[in-house]
């Protein structure tokens, strides 16, 4: 009888071993269903720890001031107020760009003005990032995205920002640009055979005029949401080629993150379809074009009435860079990011003027083991610094399935154990 109980609970014992090993594999990661996804993100809007930089333009008494680069970290922000260079003596009025309590970046520009440039176009108040042609200050971080970059050899570029337009007068547009350059020189200035490519958010004027052709269906993310715009194609041949991607429904405020990367696609194909060439550069030649800057911004529109009355103001939360493999299609890439970006967790960090934070995300696709991003630097401030850990899918758990097979194997261990007692 003795005999019997040790045979009956060393069967009892092997088999519950079993058991937790079979649920111990099963709980292990399926790797083969596993697709990895890096992703790196450059926080540039808020910037606390710039609070009180300013950005300033005017003109008064024949006297202007039409450029102030102001640097927030990794990027800069300029007034900009190009359209105004030869109308010095008949411009009054004062831009500013400020970066206020909280980090966000708040834009003010009111004007008089008794003549307008022949563009109609007087400034882009804007945020630069990288290298900026016409010698423009560099700033950038080059351990996230170092420029100039050839278009071939830069990852999948997109672009998340929160803002608001309080006042357009005469009229604006929210626009995100790239120069893209045939060589990597930002000191000359635009020439032919160089793009000025441009994404609208919104944009307030009439330019039928140079619509060239349409581009619809453009996978966006607005507030959370997935949705598909049309945007035309606006040309304009001056010393570059100037093409931007004007929406046909304005977005006025609201969080909008899109791909930049679509639109280079998206000129490629266009340039392509006419037949375009201009100073050497095909459309085949693209992707050797290098990018020189990112830059984000109101374009102000003066009109063609005189006198104009200018007056504009905005606000921007946030800003951000995203990086992203080019083969990870447009549509999946936005969508992470706004996973990314939805989070409520926010980790506070106090660093020194010299320090980078560096973080770097790694989602698994399928399910989302989000693990966040964000490069960020400050002088003498604190970084908000976006941290979310999502865990299912590709590599859960299917506890489920291991309970039932434990269940099964423990059952088949007490029948063995009976059957043990009754032999013994």
């Amino acid at each position: 009888m003795e005999r019997g109980y040790v045979y009956r609970e060393c069967a009892v014992g092997i088999v519950s071993v079993l058991a937790l090993l079979s649920a111990f594999t099963l709980a292990l990661p399926r790797e083969a269903n596993t697709q990895h996804l890096e992703l790196s993100l450059l926080t540039v809007i808020p910037a606390p720890g710039y609070a009180g930089a300013v950005s300033r333009g005017y003109c008064s008494s024949g006297y202007c001031q039409l450029w102030n680069f102001t640097g927030i970290g990794y990027a800069g922000m300029d007034v900009n107020l190009w359209g105004l260079s030869g109308l010095e003596s008949t411009s009054s009025g004062e831009a500013t760009m400020s970066i206020v309590t909280g980090g966000t970046l708040y834009t003010k520009s009111m004007w008089a003005l008794n003549k307008v440039p022949s563009s109609y176009t007087m400034a882009y108040h804007e945020i630069i990032y990288g290298s900026k042609p016409w010698n423009t200050p560099v700033r950038e971080n080059p351990q996230f995205l170092s420029t100039p970059i050839r278009i071939r050899d830069a990852p999948r570029i997109l672009i998340a920002t929160n803002y608001s337009i309080i006042r357009a007068q005469p009229a604006i547009n929210m626009a995100f640009e790239a120069w893209l350059f045939t060589d990597p020189n930002n000191v000359r200035a635009p020439r032919a055979g160089d793009l000025e490519l441009m994404a609208e958010l919104h944009s307030d004027i009439s330019e039928d005029y140079a619509k060239k052709g349409a581009l619809k269906s453009v996978p966006l993310v607005v507030n959370g949401q997935l949705v598909y715009r049309d945007f035309d194609i606006i040309v304009y041949e001056v010393s570059q080629t100037f093409i931007k991607f004007k929406p046909r429904q304005n977005i006025d405020k609201g969080y909008v993150i899109f791909d930049y990367t679509y639109f280079i696609n998206a000129t490629k194909q266009f340039l392509k379809s006419t037949g375009w060439s201009k100073g050497g550069t095909t459309p085949d030649m693209i992707d050797d074009l290098y990018i020189m800057s990112l830059e984000l911004g109101t374009e102000v529109f003066t009109g063609t009435t005189t006198p104009a009355k200018i007056d504009v103001e905005w606000y921007m939360y946030n800003y951000s860079i995203v990086l992203a493999p080019k083969t990870v299609p447009a549509e999946q890439a936005l969508q992470q990011v706004a996973k990314i970006l939805a989070t409520n967790t926010l980790t506070t960090i106090t660093v020194k003027a010299t320090t980078t934070v560096l973080l770097i995300v790694k989602e698994t696709v399928e399910c989302a083991t989000l693990t966040i991003i964000s490069t960020v630097t400050s002088a003498t401030t604190r970084i908000q610094t976006l941290m979310q850990t999502i865990t299912t899918t590709a590599m859960q758990i299917d506890w489920r399935a291991t309970a039932v097979i434990a269940t099964i194997l423990l059952i088949i261990g007490i029948v063995i154990g009976w059957i043990a007692r009754r032999k013994w």
